[in-house]
């Protein structure tokens, strides 16, 4: 579409829109001046103090009413482009607290676990959970779940009554055999500590 057409479709939309605005105002306000003479029609004179607005003023004038009357403050503004360093800081700062992990290497903040680290226990326990459905399916378990590596040793009576499932590959240097303990058990007076080996 060339920009001659444009224009004119424009023209046209607002010479329709006047005309539509001028038949509404004529419907509202009272007739002109005419003779008191029978079978005789006044046509609609406009009154010569009264002037109507173009279509182009009303549009002008409720552009200009949505423009903010006050203009904001020097600080507003700074709080809403970099936002608050009390609540929501907007800019990127560097982080001079960092420390780095004493088994990978890795950097990471003070009081948090190493993400490294971290995603290698998640994969090992999603490995250890998708083994133990496909073992046991979603029987209810009513017994003590073993997990057994192929180097662990453990003697035969450790596993009485309880069910087990064997891993298909050598347990982690990092992951103890201690941890498989019940954290609601209560400690056994006969029990051994068991210490981790070959931990870097």
């Amino acid at each position: 579409m060339s920009a001659s057409n444009m224009l004119r479709r424009i023209s046209s939309a607002v010479t329709k829109f006047e005309n539509s605005i001028e038949s509404l105002l004529q419907q509202f306000l009272p007739p002109g001046p005419g003779f008191a003479l029978a079978g005789v029609e006044q046509p609609f004179t406009k009154l010569p103090g009264i002037c109507f607005p173009s279509a182009k003023k009303i549009w002008e004038d409720a552009i200009l009413a949505a423009v903010p009357r006050n203009r904001r403050s020097i600080e507003r503004r700074l709080t809403r482009r970099f936002g608050n360093p009390d609540y929501h800081y907007k800019m990127i700062f560097m982080k001079k607290n960092l420390q780095s992990c004493a088994t990978c290497g890795n950097f990471h903040e003070p009081g948090l676990l190493c993400p490294h680290c971290y995603s290698k226990v998640i994969q090992e326990t999603k490995e250890i959970s998708d083994k133990i459905q496909e073992t046991l399916k979603l029987e209810p378990i009513e017994k003590d779940v073993i997990v057994l590596y192929e180097n662990d040793k453990v003697s035969p009576e450790f596993f009485e009554g309880k069910r087990i499932v064997e891993m298909e590959k050598p347990r982690p240097q990092w992951f103890s055999s201690n941890l498989m303990q019940p954290s609601t058990q209560e400690p056994d007076e006969d029990a051994k500590e068991v210490k981790p080996k070959d931990l870097a």
